[in-house]
């Protein structure tokens, strides 16, 4: 097979052409610029494809409010905490004593500590934390058991409140008035 070429002395370029030879885009390159403008269309940036001065949507959801009605909703599946402060659990006098005296490696002194409780009438644990002298000189402990409740009784209480294993209660006070007592023990 021969091949006609001619000579490249004998070929001129046209008038007004350049005198530059242009190749045909080889495979690879058509492949390739493909790939790019494929890309430049399916994943460009959204500035690039959405004008910035479009309609914007409001992902925010309007709530609308009533007089005398609460503005927010309860999370469902949650019962409100008991307004008297959780339950005493089987075998404490006192909410959170078990776990109190756990947390400070007391917990053999439960049956004492508990009828400590009854005889000074201590409802919540705040209550005996403040008398906890009191309660140090009832029970047999020995010298570091009863410098370690003196010591870390405060510190027990706020570092379980704080991991939230006890319920922060306030202190129980007597009605000032018989009246009001009367009158909130009635219209329950």
């Amino acid at each position: 097979m021969a091949r006609c070429v001619a000579p490249l002395a004998m070929s001129r370029p046209a008038i007004g052409a350049s005198s530059r030879i242009q190749r045909p885009l080889k495979a690879s390159g058509v492949l390739i610029l493909g790939v790019w403008v494929a890309c430049l269309f399916n994943a460009a940036p959204a500035w690039l494809v959405a004008p910035a001065w479009g309609p914007r949507r409001d992902l925010r959801q309007e709530r609308r409010i009533f007089k005398g009605q609460p503005h927010f909703r309860p999370a469902y599946g949650f019962e409100p905490p008991p307004a008297m402060g959780p339950k005493a659990a089987e075998g404490e006098a006192v909410p959170g004593l078990k776990i109190w005296l756990k947390h400070m490696g007391l917990q053999f002194h439960l049956d004492k500590t508990n009828a400590w409780c009854k005889e000074m009438g201590a409802a919540v644990l705040n209550e005996v934390v403040e008398s906890v002298e009191d309660l140090a000189e009832a029970l047999p402990l020995l010298p570091e058991e009863e410098e370690r409740l003196l010591s870390r009784a405060r510190i027990a209480l706020s570092t379980l409140e704080q991991k939230g294993e006890l319920v922060p209660m306030q202190d129980i006070k007597p009605a000032e008035n018989l009246e009001t007592l009367q009158k909130f023990a009635t219209s329950n």
